[in-house]
């Protein structure tokens, strides 16, 4: 190959890259990891106590990752881990806005009124948790779910732009 050719190529790809910027440039989303735990879960309370437990979340650099949504979802089983009812709050505890965050809430396993409330200065309002049963067609009433003998508590994050972590807490529901 001469330098005329050689020449002409290189002339061909800046005039390509001047005309179609976006050629130029990584339009990639980013890729956003994250991790979801429990750091105090109880294995045994009584099914009347308030829980307190902290929720520790990380989500991944860039700042295109957040802010995350935090979710919460629970089950009820009987003695024999035979499910009584499954359901998630309508929507997010809260959202994360830093790459490292502790969450903390109160946890009430025996009222699906006010199941879950976030614990801030401000004090937001409990939120409810919609308990469907197995066939998902029905709400489970607060007296079938006092029968549970565990709640298994599931906590999800949702990175903005993709990616998620789920942690479970199984706690023992004592009667």
């Amino acid at each position: 190959m001469g330098q005329r050719t050689i020449n002409g190529m290189v002339l061909c790809c800046l005039c390509l890259l001047w005309a179609f910027p976006a050629l130029a440039q990584d339009k990639t989303a980013p890729v956003c990891s994250a991790e979801i735990q429990c750091t105090n879960c109880k294995p045994i309370v009584n099914a009347g106590d308030v829980l307190y437990l902290n929720f520790f979340s990380t989500v991944s650099q860039p700042s295109a990752c957040l802010p995350a949504d935090i979710r919460v979802s629970a089950s009820f089983y009987d003695a024999e881990e035979n499910l009584i009812c499954s359901g998630i709050i309508g929507d997010n505890i809260t959202t994360q806005g830093f790459n490292i965050q502790n969450i903390n809430v109160e946890l009430r396993p025996n009222s699906v009124l006010e199941f879950v409330r976030l614990r801030t200065p401000l004090i937001p309002p409990a939120k409810r948790l919609l308990c469907m049963n197995l066939d998902g067609n029905a709400e489970v009433s607060q007296g079938e779910i006092a029968k549970a003998n565990s709640l298994r508590l599931r906590l999800t994050v949702l990175p903005k732009n993709g990616g998620l972590a789920t942690a479970e807490c199984r706690i023992s529901l004592a009667h």
